[in-house]
């Protein structure tokens, strides 16, 4: 018995001995190099070329890249017949290039090839596109083999599936390039006999263009017969409202370059008074509230009538919270203007008090909120300070809803008193306080 105890514990020795060396060599035939994994994902099962492209894009040693070729084996590998591994391929090689920015230009050199490919598969070449648009710096020298590539396939054609077109059309937009301008401009009026194809390539090259134009060379881009293209678009029928509001939010931007969309001014007017899609709605508040014309509160306050408690449900709720906000950013845009209409803000602190008794928590938030904006010491505060103050004490006034109040109040007021409600009633209750928050004359801003 003693010597079977002994031989047991022999054994025991020698397999805690040799099961780490076990362990060692198994892990260090799991660990495969680069060029393995490489020929994994050529010619492996689906799912382990997904791996090996997992084990590739994982690497973040910039000599195993070289050494193994890996960015030239992935770009081999971006052509393979299978579209789902040539996609894997282009998805890693991004991967990569979020770890060693010095692949960029072979990148680019494979990548463009691609793209330009007319027999390539619309999947990858979508890809391409899009990898493109993400590595490439506008007005580079060296990208311009990219920009090129997006630009030739930026207009459907036997050899440019739509989807691929649409694809360089929101690259060329990401780019910003300035040089890609009249291709976005030309793709604004593409024609096609296939009327969803027409509408989706022009949708496209709008929010290319919608892009661009909130870029580091915005001005670029813009001129006169941009603002004719855009004007001639806002004018055409049976749009949709995505769409249609991304034109709007273009000639918004276009003004403030000093460029008039012709009859743009009216046209929002005229979607605040009757248009229906609440997503137009909403855009038309946005650019009208920007613009800080003092008939945009009489414009509000027919919204607001149109979208009433009982009508509309949820999307009602949304339109007169948007209203609130629209409100309070006229104010904040007649704070940094050197004069202001007095009616314009009296009329917008009454529509914003008015939101305060909104049976939906969110246009209510709102109002609270946008009073805030209210800080400028030209404007009369007390009829707000005062709606607020009442606000914050009231019983049933939740505790989240009572600091945006006080928040508010100290913005209006330039007092801090802390957050108690008490506080504030005594505070203003006190003719002197109230006084202070009268309209005053500023010197100097």
């Amino acid at each position: 018995m003693a010597r079977s105890r002994r031989l047991v514990t022999v054994l025991a020795a020698v397999f805690g001995v040799l099961a780490p060396v076990t362990g060692l060599a198994q892990r260090k035939e799991d660990e495969k190099s680069p060029g393995e994994y490489l020929r994994i994902a050529e010619r492996g099962s689906l799912k382990e070329s997904f791996e090996a492209f997992d084990k590739l894009g994982a690497i973040r040693d910039r000599e195993s890249l070289r050494q193994w070729k890996v960015v030239g084996g992935l770009a081999d590998l971006a052509k393979h017949t299978n579209p789902r591994i040539a996609k894997r391929a282009l998805g890693t090689l991004q991967t990569l290039y979020g770890f060693d920015k010095t692949i960029k230009y072979s990148l680019i050199e494979s990548v463009a090839d691609i793209l330009t490919d007319g027999e390539g598969h619309s999947i990858v070449r979508i890809k391409a596109a899009g990898l493109l648009g993400s590595v490439s710096v506008a007005k580079e020298l060296q990208d311009r083999k990219a920009l090129d590539a997006l630009m030739r396939c930026a207009k459907p054609s036997d050899k440019v599936p739509p989807e691929v077109a649409k694809a360089c059309l929101l690259a060329l937009g990401r780019i910003g390039d300035p040089r890609a301008r009249q291709a976005v401009r030309d793709a604004l009026s593409y024609t096609n006999a296939d009327k969803d194809v027409q509408a989706d390539i022009r949708a496209a090259a709008i929010e290319a263009l919608e892009t661009a134009l909130s870029g580091r060379h915005a001005e670029e881009w813009v001129d006169r017969a941009l603002g004719s293209r855009i004007g001639s678009l806002l004018r055409e029928q049976g749009m949709d409202a995505e769409t249609l509001s991304r034109l709007m939010g273009i000639a918004i931007i276009l003004k403030r370059y000093g460029l008039t969309v012709r009859g743009v001014d009216e046209m929002l007017y005229k979607f605040l008074e009757d248009a229906t899609d609440v997503n137009v709605i909403l855009t038309a508040l946005k650019n009208v509230a920007e613009m800080g014309d003092e008939k945009a509160v009489s414009a509000f306050a027919g919204v607001l009538a149109r979208f009433k408690d009982d009508k509309g449900g949820n999307e009602a709720a949304k339109v007169r919270e948007a209203v609130c906000e629209a409100t309070g950013k006229l104010l904040s845009v007649w704070s940094s203007a050197k004069s202001f209409p007095k009616k314009g803000v009296e009329q917008a602190v009454n529509l914003l008090i008015a939101g305060m008794i909104d049976t939906n928590l969110g246009v209510k938030t709102q109002a609270v909120i946008n009073l805030g904006n209210l800080y400028d010491t030209r404007f009369d505060r007390r009829k707000a300070a005062q709606a607020l103050v009442a606000f914050a004490v009231a019983k049933n006034t939740s505790d989240e809803m009572r600091k945006h109040a006080i928040d508010s109040l100290e913005a209006i007021t330039g007092r801090v008193l802390g957050d108690e409600p008490p506080k504030w009633e005594t505070w203003i209750s006190k003719s002197r306080n109230l006084k202070s928050l009268g309209p005053r004359t500023r010197i100097g801003r």
